[in-house]
């Protein structure tokens, strides 16, 4: 191997890292929070991409396998997305998931002491709420259950451009964002997250996923891959644009060896070229020569046929032989 060769790769891999914007001291930032957190919230924006969509979800994938437990979160998902990427059936739109919360009309003499206990033999919570006497007790038809609260140790924002554009999943939890370390992963400048990973330099978010999930040790999914896959092909318009550059390919490689799987989606929008491919193999769409060239080779096919006769003495076989 030559010097030149290793200094060639180095360069590449410097140019690559620089333009992702991300250093050595950020890396082993964010592998130290993933360590040390045990709620992780992976958040999209309003409407996402597909783009988004794929590098979220891959990352999310991607912590289930590790052994954390995150939540994917988007206040207004894009619509069938679920059924083309794996993992968005997890996907959430409310932030509070905590807390049960049990709510009722009040009456004051409906309420008059609040007490519970645990029946241990029957492993059972036993909330009770005791009217004042001569009072009516509360109907279990009015009591409202439900989830609020949040807690998070580590929140990751995907192409998210600021927090008031996440709506309900803001509104209602700023202390949450205000004490929880967090980590924009954008391909545009962004005053939101402790930590920003802008993608400058790559193609797609799903490309920079792709490279960024190995560098934080995290293993890319089956699904993962393919999710990552399927946006480099829609985005490339199947590799055929003129941003795909022989990184992308590389990402490919990596993604089919994680085990993705090709998007027949990808392959449907070249329908109009693969139609006229196959219409040139079609013997009436040939040009007047190959047209003309190919009947007189079946004419002379035919001809030839036509004069083999049955002749078995031209063709015996001597059995001492």
């Amino acid at each position: 191997m030559s010097i030149s060769y290793i200094l060639t790769k180095l360069l590449k891999r410097y140019i690559v890292m620089n333009n992702f914007m991300l250093n050595s001291d950020q890396l082993t930032q964010v592998q130290d929070l993933i360590n040390a957190a045990k709620s992780i919230l992976v958040i999209m924006g309003n409407n996402p991409t597909l783009d988004q969509t794929a590098a979220a979800s891959a990352l999310y994938l991607s912590l289930i396998d590790s052994g954390r437990q995150p939540v994917l979160l988007s206040p207004r998902p894009s619509n069938g997305m679920g059924s083309v990427m794996g993992g968005l059936q997890d996907l959430q739109t409310k932030l509070g998931n905590r807390d049960l919360s049990i709510s009722f009309e009040y009456r004051p003499d409906a309420v008059d002491k609040v007490s519970y206990h645990i029946d241990e033999e029957e492993n059972k919570f036993y909330l009770v709420i005791k009217p004042e006497r001569g009072g009516s007790p509360l109907s279990h038809e009015d009591v409202e259950f439900s989830y609020t609260g949040a807690d998070a140790d580590l929140i990751f924002f995907i192409g998210v451009h600021n927090l008031e554009s996440l709506e309900q999943l803001f509104f209602g939890y700023e202390q949450l964002y205000r004490d929880t370390m967090t980590v924009s992963f954008s391909s545009f400048d962004t005053d939101i997250g402790t930590i920003k990973l802008k993608t400058a330099g790559n193609s797609t978010l799903s490309e920079a996923m792709a490279g960024l999930l190995p560098a934080l040790k995290l293993a890319i999914t089956s699904d993962g891959a393919t999710n990552l896959l399927t946006a480099l092909e829609n985005s490339t318009n199947n590799f055929s644009s003129l941003s795909t550059t022989a990184e992308t390919f590389e990402t490919v490689a990596t993604l089919l060896r994680a085990g993705a799987r090709r998007s027949r989606s990808a392959i449907s929008k070249n329908k109009p070229a693969l139609a006229n491919i196959e219409k040139s193999h079609d013997k009436s769409e040939l040009v007047p020569a190959q047209a003309q060239t190919q009947t007189q080779t079946q004419k002379n096919l035919k001809k030839r046929s036509g004069d083999l006769r049955y002749q078995p003495d031209s063709f015996s076989v001597d059995a001492r032989g």
